[in-house]
This record gives C-alpha cells, sequence and structure tokens, in this order.
C-alpha cells in the first residue's frame, strides 16, 4: 500500500489528507496558536504515519494588486512549511507546489466544487463529517485537492 499526505498549512490551522492506493482514507486538521507550536502537533500527529510521500501547498508571493492579506503572514506559513518538511523529512517523496500550479487562478468555490465532483461518495463524506468546524472545511477540500492533483485524479 503507498500512502500520500497532502498538506494545506495555515498560520494557525494545518488541513491534511491521507491518500491510501490513490483513495482519500482520511481527512482532518488542527489548530496551533503560534508557528512554533504548530511543529509539537505536527509531530504528535503526522509523524507516526509511515509515509510514501509528501506533497504541500508552500507559500506564493504575488503582485500587490492580487495578494489577499498581510504578505507577511507569508513568513509564518512558509515556518510552518519547514516545520513540516524537517518533520517528516524520511519521507521518500516530498514535493513542494505552489497554489498557482496545483489549482491555477479559478475562483475558490469553483475549484472547491470541482474537487468534491471528482471523490466517490464515501471519499465526499470524509470531508463532511469531520469533526473540523465548518470554517476550516474549505481547508480540508484544498488538502483533498493538492492530494487528487498530485495523483492525477
Amino acid at each position: 500500500m503507498t500512502r500520500l499526505l497532502s498538506i494545506d498549512p495555515g498560520k494557525h490551522f494545518l488541513a491534511y489528507a491521507i491518500f491510501e492506493d490513490s483513495i482519500l482514507a482520511d481527512v482532518s486538521g488542527f489548530t496551533a496558536e503560534e508557528p512554533g507550536h504548530m511543529a509539537a502537533m505536527i509531530e504528535s500527529r503526522l509523524c507516526i504515519l509511515g509515509l510514501d510521500e509528501l506533497v504541500i501547498e508552500f507559500p506564493q508571493i504575488y503582485p500587490p494588486r492580487v495578494q489577499k492579506g498581510d504578505p507577511n503572514d507569508l513568513l509564518s506559513l512558509a515556518m510552518v512549511v519547514g516545520f513540516v518538511v524537517q518533520t517528516l523529512h524520511k519521507t521518500p517523496h516530498i514535493e513542494l507546489v505552489s497554489p498557482k500550479r496545483w489549482k491555477g487562478s479559478v475562483p475558490k468555490m469553483v475549484h472547491n466544487d470541482r474537487i468534491k465532483d471528482r471523490l466517490a461518495e464515501d471519499e465526499r463524506s470524509l470531508i463532511t463529517q469531520s469533526k473540523v468546524s465548518a470554517g476550516k472545511r474549505h481547508n480540508l477540500i484544498d488538502a483533498v485537492g493538492i492530494g487528487l492533483w498530485r495523483l492525477g485524479r
């Protein structure tokens, strides 16, 4: 069995999806108040998985007219990505992917619907039954989408 972990990192919330033999097996996330606390959460939650592949979104700087939010938040986000890679460095294949590369410039809601449409009903139910708050579900969908992109689904 091959195991892929795909991650949509955030400054305070990290969403992840686990695929086993290309099938979505689990989707969840966790919150940490400080980027430094994220390292401990990553180690306790994700280090035990026995992964074959890791794909994680890496922050991308956009032109000022396109950039949303405080661009300094990208520094904290890059730290989180670094914590993930450092913690899971023994994974045989690690890929950092920019948002534009895996999802292009499709509007978020349209892209989320496309991701859900690619899932079997039992895979889709993993998202809807997640204990993650409704306000963070879009992060779960992105984590799943990154994995689907990597798998070519």
